[in-house]
Protein backbone atom coordinates (compact mmCIF):
# COMPACT_ATOMS: atom_id res chain seq x y z
CA UNK A 1 0.00 0.00 0.00
CA UNK A 2 2.75 2.37 0.62
CA UNK A 3 4.69 1.25 -2.37
CA UNK A 4 1.40 2.16 -4.58
CA UNK A 5 0.93 5.67 -3.17
CA UNK A 6 5.22 6.59 -3.75
CA UNK A 7 3.95 5.81 -7.32
CA UNK A 8 0.71 8.11 -7.61
CA UNK A 9 3.03 10.60 -6.24
CA UNK A 10 5.66 10.19 -9.01
CA UNK A 11 3.09 10.26 -11.69
CA UNK A 12 1.73 13.81 -10.52
CA UNK A 13 5.37 15.24 -10.29
CA UNK A 14 5.99 13.57 -13.80
CA UNK A 15 2.64 15.41 -14.87
CA UNK A 16 3.55 18.77 -13.34
CA UNK A 17 7.54 18.33 -15.30
CA UNK A 18 5.81 17.77 -19.19
CA UNK A 19 2.90 20.58 -18.30
CA UNK A 20 6.27 22.95 -17.29
CA UNK A 21 7.67 21.94 -20.52
CA UNK A 22 5.14 22.36 -22.68
CA UNK A 23 4.45 25.50 -20.97
CA UNK A 24 7.99 26.85 -21.61
CA UNK A 25 7.52 25.61 -25.25
CA UNK A 26 4.29 27.64 -25.68
CA UNK A 27 6.11 30.61 -24.10
CA UNK A 28 9.25 30.57 -26.37
CA UNK A 29 6.72 30.25 -29.45
CA UNK A 30 5.34 32.98 -28.37
CA UNK A 31 8.27 34.90 -28.05
CA UNK A 32 9.68 33.48 -31.58
CA UNK A 33 6.16 34.86 -33.43
CA UNK A 34 6.31 38.21 -31.27
CA UNK A 35 9.90 38.63 -32.78
CA UNK A 36 9.12 37.38 -36.20
CA UNK A 37 6.11 40.10 -35.99
CA UNK A 38 8.49 42.58 -35.02
CA UNK A 39 10.86 42.16 -37.76
CA UNK A 40 8.78 41.89 -40.19
CA UNK A 41 6.94 45.49 -39.09
CA UNK A 42 10.58 46.67 -39.22
CA UNK A 43 11.21 45.42 -42.74
CA UNK A 44 8.23 46.90 -43.57
CA UNK A 45 8.62 50.41 -42.08
CA UNK A 46 11.83 50.48 -44.05
CA UNK A 47 11.09 49.53 -47.54
CA UNK A 48 8.10 52.08 -47.03
CA UNK A 49 11.29 54.60 -46.00
CA UNK A 50 12.98 53.70 -49.08
CA UNK A 51 10.19 53.83 -51.03
CA UNK A 52 9.03 57.67 -49.60
CA UNK A 53 12.54 58.27 -50.12
CA UNK A 54 12.60 57.69 -54.38
CA UNK A 55 9.02 59.28 -54.56
CA UNK A 56 10.45 62.00 -53.21
CA UNK A 57 14.01 62.59 -55.10
CA UNK A 58 11.70 61.68 -58.67
CA UNK A 59 9.51 64.41 -57.26
CA UNK A 60 12.60 66.82 -56.48
CA UNK A 61 13.81 65.81 -60.30
CA UNK A 62 10.27 66.63 -61.59
CA UNK A 63 10.37 70.01 -60.25
CA UNK A 64 13.73 70.93 -61.46
CA UNK A 65 13.01 69.56 -65.18
CA UNK A 66 9.58 71.71 -64.26
CA UNK A 67 10.87 75.09 -63.03
CA UNK A 68 14.36 75.20 -64.52
CA UNK A 69 14.24 72.86 -68.09
CA UNK A 70 13.61 76.09 -69.60
CA UNK A 71 17.01 77.22 -70.94
CA UNK A 72 16.17 81.25 -70.12
CA UNK A 73 15.46 81.00 -66.24
CA UNK A 74 17.78 81.99 -63.73
CA UNK A 75 18.56 79.91 -60.55
CA UNK A 76 20.06 81.48 -57.29
CA UNK A 77 20.39 81.12 -53.78
CA UNK A 78 18.28 82.74 -51.18
CA UNK A 79 21.38 84.40 -50.06
CA UNK A 80 20.98 87.20 -51.92
CA UNK A 81 18.06 88.29 -49.83
CA UNK A 82 20.41 87.84 -46.60
CA UNK A 83 21.97 91.13 -45.95
CA UNK A 84 24.77 89.69 -43.92
CA UNK A 85 28.48 89.80 -45.59
CA UNK A 86 30.62 87.33 -44.54
CA UNK A 87 34.37 87.49 -45.40
CA UNK A 88 35.90 83.51 -46.05
CA UNK A 89 38.04 83.92 -43.53
CA UNK A 90 35.99 84.89 -40.81
CA UNK A 91 33.43 82.28 -41.88
CA UNK A 92 36.08 79.67 -41.45
CA UNK A 93 37.61 81.08 -38.41
CA UNK A 94 34.25 80.86 -36.48
CA UNK A 95 31.44 78.39 -35.31
CA UNK A 96 27.88 79.41 -35.65
CA UNK A 97 25.93 80.63 -32.70
CA UNK A 98 24.68 77.87 -29.67
CA UNK A 99 21.15 79.98 -30.92
CA UNK A 100 19.43 79.16 -34.17
CA UNK A 101 16.91 81.89 -34.12
CA UNK A 102 16.93 84.78 -36.80
CA UNK A 103 18.26 87.25 -34.26
CA UNK A 104 20.86 84.99 -33.03
CA UNK A 105 22.62 84.98 -36.56
CA UNK A 106 22.81 88.80 -37.13
CA UNK A 107 25.53 90.22 -38.40
CA UNK A 108 27.15 93.76 -38.07
CA UNK A 109 28.60 93.69 -41.65
CA UNK A 110 26.36 93.08 -44.60
CA UNK A 111 24.39 95.68 -47.06
CA UNK A 112 21.03 97.49 -45.28
CA UNK A 113 18.50 96.53 -48.45
CA UNK A 114 15.67 97.94 -46.86
CA UNK A 115 17.30 100.66 -45.28
CA UNK A 116 16.11 100.03 -41.51
CA UNK A 117 19.39 100.56 -39.76
CA UNK A 118 20.17 96.95 -38.79
CA UNK A 119 21.61 94.24 -40.72
CA UNK A 120 18.77 91.49 -41.79
CA UNK A 121 20.02 87.93 -41.89
CA UNK A 122 17.29 84.89 -43.25
CA UNK A 123 15.57 82.50 -40.90
CA UNK A 124 18.16 80.10 -39.95
CA UNK A 125 18.45 77.21 -41.75
CA UNK A 126 16.39 78.77 -45.09
CA UNK A 127 19.85 80.54 -46.53
CA UNK A 128 20.67 78.13 -49.15
CA UNK A 129 17.27 77.20 -50.87
CA UNK A 130 17.66 77.32 -54.34
CA UNK A 131 15.07 79.98 -56.12
CA UNK A 132 14.17 80.24 -59.71
CA UNK A 133 13.28 83.82 -61.96
CA UNK A 134 11.98 84.18 -64.99
CA UNK A 135 11.35 87.25 -67.29
CA UNK A 136 7.78 89.27 -66.83
CA UNK A 137 5.51 88.03 -69.12
CA UNK A 138 3.60 90.13 -71.59
CA UNK A 139 -0.12 90.78 -71.40
CA UNK A 140 -2.29 89.96 -74.31
CA UNK A 141 -3.28 92.97 -76.99
CA UNK A 142 -1.05 95.42 -75.64
CA UNK A 143 1.86 98.16 -77.10
CA UNK A 144 4.98 97.77 -77.66
CA UNK A 145 6.00 99.95 -74.97
CA UNK A 146 4.02 98.24 -72.20
CA UNK A 147 6.37 96.41 -69.56
CA UNK A 148 7.24 92.93 -69.98
CA UNK A 149 9.72 90.96 -72.33
CA UNK A 150 8.56 90.70 -76.13
CA UNK A 151 7.73 87.65 -77.47
CA UNK A 152 10.76 86.39 -79.57
CA UNK A 153 10.12 83.78 -81.11
CA UNK A 154 7.10 83.45 -79.03
CA UNK A 155 6.34 83.86 -75.03
CA UNK A 156 2.98 81.92 -74.20
CA UNK A 157 3.38 82.76 -70.66
CA UNK A 158 0.73 85.84 -70.92
CA UNK A 159 1.16 88.36 -67.79
CA UNK A 160 -2.17 88.00 -66.64
CA UNK A 161 -3.14 84.99 -65.40
CA UNK A 162 -1.18 81.45 -64.40
CA UNK A 163 -1.79 78.42 -66.63
CA UNK A 164 -1.94 75.02 -65.12
CA UNK A 165 1.24 73.96 -67.32
CA UNK A 166 4.68 75.08 -66.14
CA UNK A 167 5.06 78.74 -67.40
CA UNK A 168 7.07 78.00 -70.54
CA UNK A 169 9.34 81.55 -71.79
CA UNK A 170 11.31 81.50 -75.11
CA UNK A 171 13.12 84.65 -74.55
CA UNK A 172 16.25 85.03 -72.30
CA UNK A 173 16.37 87.53 -69.74
CA UNK A 174 19.52 88.47 -68.22
CA UNK A 175 18.08 90.48 -64.98
CA UNK A 176 14.65 87.99 -64.53
CA UNK A 177 12.51 89.89 -61.98
CA UNK A 178 9.69 86.84 -61.46
CA UNK A 179 9.39 84.67 -59.01
CA UNK A 180 8.71 81.29 -59.91
CA UNK A 181 9.62 79.06 -57.19
CA UNK A 182 11.64 77.59 -54.10
CA UNK A 183 12.82 73.95 -54.97
CA UNK A 184 12.26 72.44 -51.23
CA UNK A 185 9.76 69.78 -50.21
CA UNK A 186 6.36 71.41 -50.01
CA UNK A 187 6.53 73.52 -52.72
CA UNK A 188 5.65 70.60 -54.85
CA UNK A 189 3.41 70.59 -57.41
CA UNK A 190 0.83 72.69 -59.95
CA UNK A 191 -1.20 74.04 -57.52
CA UNK A 192 1.44 75.26 -55.50
CA UNK A 193 1.80 78.76 -57.21
CA UNK A 194 3.93 81.88 -56.25
CA UNK A 195 2.11 84.60 -56.59
CA UNK A 196 -0.17 87.47 -55.23
CA UNK A 197 -4.47 86.92 -56.29
CA UNK A 198 -7.11 84.82 -55.30
CA UNK A 199 -6.36 82.04 -57.85
CA UNK A 200 -4.37 81.78 -61.05
CA UNK A 201 -7.38 83.32 -62.92
CA UNK A 202 -6.90 86.37 -61.01
CA UNK A 203 -3.57 87.56 -60.88
CA UNK A 204 -2.99 90.71 -59.07
CA UNK A 205 0.75 90.86 -59.51
CA UNK A 206 3.90 88.40 -59.39
CA UNK A 207 6.33 88.07 -56.45
CA UNK A 208 9.18 90.56 -57.12
CA UNK A 209 11.40 93.02 -56.26
CA UNK A 210 9.19 96.22 -57.33
CA UNK A 211 12.39 98.56 -58.21
CA UNK A 212 11.85 98.41 -61.99
CA UNK A 213 8.95 101.37 -61.59
CA UNK A 214 9.65 104.76 -60.25
CA UNK A 215 8.52 105.42 -56.35
CA UNK A 216 5.94 108.08 -57.79
CA UNK A 217 3.05 109.29 -55.33
CA UNK A 218 1.26 110.83 -58.04
CA UNK A 219 0.35 107.35 -59.34
CA UNK A 220 -1.71 104.26 -58.20
CA UNK A 221 -0.18 102.39 -55.75
CA UNK A 222 2.94 105.27 -55.46
CA UNK A 223 3.75 104.05 -59.12
CA UNK A 224 4.46 100.14 -58.09
CA UNK A 225 1.37 98.71 -60.00
CA UNK A 226 2.48 96.38 -62.70
CA UNK A 227 -0.60 94.16 -63.64
CA UNK A 228 -3.56 94.74 -61.38
CA UNK A 229 -1.99 96.61 -58.20
CA UNK A 230 -2.99 96.73 -55.08
CA UNK A 231 -0.09 94.46 -53.80
CA UNK A 232 3.03 97.36 -53.73
CA UNK A 233 3.58 100.37 -52.96
CA UNK A 234 3.36 100.41 -49.13
CA UNK A 235 7.21 101.65 -49.08
CA UNK A 236 9.45 103.31 -50.85
CA UNK A 237 12.40 100.97 -50.43
CA UNK A 238 11.51 98.41 -53.04
CA UNK A 239 12.75 95.54 -50.22
CA UNK A 240 10.92 96.56 -48.00
CA UNK A 241 8.17 97.18 -50.46
CA UNK A 242 8.84 93.54 -51.32
CA UNK A 243 9.17 92.32 -47.70
CA UNK A 244 5.93 94.15 -46.48
CA UNK A 245 4.01 92.71 -49.50
CA UNK A 246 4.91 88.98 -48.74
CA UNK A 247 4.47 89.05 -45.37
CA UNK A 248 0.65 90.72 -45.18
CA UNK A 249 -0.13 88.24 -48.21
CA UNK A 250 -1.45 85.13 -47.91
CA UNK A 251 0.87 82.77 -48.86
CA UNK A 252 2.43 83.72 -45.18
CA UNK A 253 -0.05 81.28 -43.88
CA UNK A 254 -0.83 80.75 -40.00
CA UNK A 255 1.80 81.15 -37.26
CA UNK A 256 2.78 77.56 -37.10
CA UNK A 257 3.28 76.84 -41.66
CA UNK A 258 2.91 79.20 -44.12
CA UNK A 259 0.60 78.43 -47.09
CA UNK A 260 4.06 78.38 -49.43
CA UNK A 261 7.51 77.77 -48.13
CA UNK A 262 9.57 81.28 -48.92
CA UNK A 263 13.05 82.18 -47.03
CA UNK A 264 11.30 85.17 -45.80
CA UNK A 265 8.62 82.79 -44.06
CA UNK A 266 10.91 81.31 -40.92
CA UNK A 267 9.95 77.45 -40.49
CA UNK A 268 9.35 76.51 -36.84
CA UNK A 269 11.95 74.15 -35.35
CA UNK A 270 11.26 70.94 -35.69
CA UNK A 271 11.50 70.32 -32.08
CA UNK A 272 8.22 71.49 -31.79
CA UNK A 273 7.13 70.92 -35.08
CA UNK A 274 6.94 67.14 -36.42
CA UNK A 275 6.00 68.63 -40.00
CA UNK A 276 9.69 70.32 -40.23
CA UNK A 277 12.95 69.02 -40.87
CA UNK A 278 16.98 69.52 -40.57
CA UNK A 279 19.20 68.38 -43.74
CA UNK A 280 22.23 68.36 -43.84
CA UNK A 281 23.27 68.60 -40.61
CA UNK A 282 26.32 65.55 -39.98
CA UNK A 283 28.17 67.01 -42.71
CA UNK A 284 28.95 70.63 -41.49
CA UNK A 285 29.99 69.44 -37.79
CA UNK A 286 33.00 69.90 -36.58
CA UNK A 287 35.52 66.68 -37.42
CA UNK A 288 35.86 66.05 -33.28
CA UNK A 289 32.10 66.51 -32.40
CA UNK A 290 30.92 63.46 -30.36
CA UNK A 291 28.24 61.87 -31.59
CA UNK A 292 27.13 59.94 -28.79
CA UNK A 293 24.98 62.91 -27.66
CA UNK A 294 23.42 63.53 -31.16
CA UNK A 295 19.60 64.02 -31.71
CA UNK A 296 18.69 65.45 -35.13
CA UNK A 297 15.53 66.74 -33.83
CA UNK A 298 17.14 68.35 -30.77
CA UNK A 299 19.21 71.20 -32.08
CA UNK A 300 20.65 71.62 -28.69
CA UNK A 301 22.84 69.15 -29.41
CA UNK A 302 24.87 69.91 -32.43
CA UNK A 303 24.96 73.56 -32.91
CA UNK A 304 27.12 74.83 -30.66
CA UNK A 305 29.80 72.34 -33.22
CA UNK A 306 28.49 73.76 -36.92
CA UNK A 307 31.14 74.97 -39.22
CA UNK A 308 28.53 75.86 -41.70
CA UNK A 309 24.89 76.64 -41.91
CA UNK A 310 22.27 73.42 -42.13
CA UNK A 311 19.47 73.02 -43.82
CA UNK A 312 15.26 73.21 -42.58
CA UNK A 313 12.23 72.33 -44.89
CA UNK A 314 8.81 71.46 -44.84
CA UNK A 315 8.15 67.83 -44.93
CA UNK A 316 5.40 65.94 -47.24
CA UNK A 317 2.76 63.94 -45.68
CA UNK A 318 1.80 60.88 -47.77
CA UNK A 319 -1.06 59.52 -46.32
CA UNK A 320 -2.80 56.05 -47.18
CA UNK A 321 -6.11 54.92 -46.80
CA UNK A 322 -7.08 52.28 -44.33
CA UNK A 323 -4.24 53.67 -41.78
CA UNK A 324 -4.27 53.86 -38.34
CA UNK A 325 -5.21 57.39 -37.47
CA UNK A 326 -2.09 59.74 -37.06
CA UNK A 327 0.08 57.42 -38.80
CA UNK A 328 1.70 58.56 -41.97
CA UNK A 329 4.77 58.54 -44.07
CA UNK A 330 6.89 61.86 -45.35
CA UNK A 331 9.93 62.75 -47.94
CA UNK A 332 11.92 65.78 -47.41
CA UNK A 333 14.49 67.39 -49.95
CA UNK A 334 16.35 70.30 -50.51
CA UNK A 335 17.67 70.82 -54.09
CA UNK A 336 20.95 72.99 -54.22
CA UNK A 337 22.12 74.94 -56.28
CA UNK A 338 25.51 73.86 -58.40
CA UNK A 339 26.72 77.08 -59.69
CA UNK A 340 27.45 78.54 -56.62
CA UNK A 341 29.54 76.30 -55.36
CA UNK A 342 33.72 75.90 -55.94
CA UNK A 343 35.64 72.87 -57.12
CA UNK A 344 37.33 72.32 -54.55
CA UNK A 345 38.49 68.60 -55.40
CA UNK A 346 41.00 70.85 -58.24
CA UNK A 347 43.96 72.40 -56.83
CA UNK A 348 46.56 74.08 -58.12
CA UNK A 349 49.68 72.91 -57.22
CA UNK A 350 51.59 76.43 -58.01
CA UNK A 351 49.43 78.06 -55.93
CA UNK A 352 52.01 79.81 -53.49
CA UNK A 353 54.52 80.45 -56.82
CA UNK A 354 53.09 84.08 -57.90
CA UNK A 355 56.01 85.61 -58.67
CA UNK A 356 57.60 85.05 -62.21
CA UNK A 357 61.41 85.62 -60.01
CA UNK A 358 63.77 83.59 -59.23
CA UNK A 359 64.67 81.69 -62.42
CA UNK A 360 62.94 78.49 -63.01
CA UNK A 361 59.39 79.47 -61.30
CA UNK A 362 56.74 79.81 -63.68
CA UNK A 363 56.46 82.92 -65.85
CA UNK A 364 53.31 85.35 -66.08
CA UNK A 365 52.10 83.95 -68.78
CA UNK A 366 52.30 80.27 -67.51
CA UNK A 367 50.26 81.68 -63.93
CA UNK A 368 47.80 83.05 -65.98
CA UNK A 369 47.26 80.12 -67.58
CA UNK A 370 46.65 78.13 -64.19
CA UNK A 371 44.58 80.39 -63.29
CA UNK A 372 42.39 79.55 -65.83
CA UNK A 373 42.49 75.78 -65.67
CA UNK A 374 41.64 75.80 -61.61
CA UNK A 375 39.38 77.27 -59.57
CA UNK A 376 41.54 81.15 -58.64
CA UNK A 377 40.53 80.74 -54.87
CA UNK A 378 37.74 78.30 -54.26
CA UNK A 379 38.98 78.25 -50.08
CA UNK A 380 41.20 75.15 -50.52
CA UNK A 381 43.10 76.59 -47.30
CA UNK A 382 39.73 75.28 -45.72
CA UNK A 383 40.50 71.68 -46.19
CA UNK A 384 44.02 71.47 -44.41
CA UNK A 385 44.30 71.87 -41.11
CA UNK A 386 41.20 72.34 -39.98
CA UNK A 387 40.51 70.21 -37.22
CA UNK A 388 43.39 67.73 -38.16
CA UNK A 389 47.17 67.72 -37.63
CA UNK A 390 49.62 68.73 -40.67
CA UNK A 391 48.76 68.32 -44.35
CA UNK A 392 46.38 65.98 -43.48
CA UNK A 393 43.48 66.39 -46.43
CA UNK A 394 40.58 66.65 -44.18
CA UNK A 395 37.81 68.98 -44.67
CA UNK A 396 36.67 71.58 -42.06
CA UNK A 397 33.25 70.27 -42.65
CA UNK A 398 35.27 66.81 -41.13
CA UNK A 399 35.12 64.98 -44.05
CA UNK A 400 38.09 63.22 -45.08
CA UNK A 401 38.33 63.26 -48.81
Amino acid sequence: MKSNKKRGGFALVLALALLSLVFLLVVSLVNLVSSDLSLADARKERILAQAHARMGMRIALGEIQKHLGPDMRISATADLLDERIESGVSYQARNFPAGISSSSASSSVGIDLNEDGRIDPLPFGQRHWTGVWKHRGRDRGVDDNKLGAKPLPENIDTGDSLSEYPMVSSEFDPHPAIEISWLVSGNEGFEKKLYFGNNPNQLMEFVEIPDGNVWDTGQPDNGRSFLNGGVYGSDENAWEDYSIALLNSPLKGSEVLPVYNHPLFELPDPKDSSDVEWLLVSPVLEKDYDFSSFELGDSSTWTSALKAEPVKVRKTRIEKENTEEGKYGAYAYWIGDEGVKSKASVQNPYKETFSPEPEGERDLEQIAKDNLTVATEPNLSFAYGSGSSGNSPNSGFGVEW
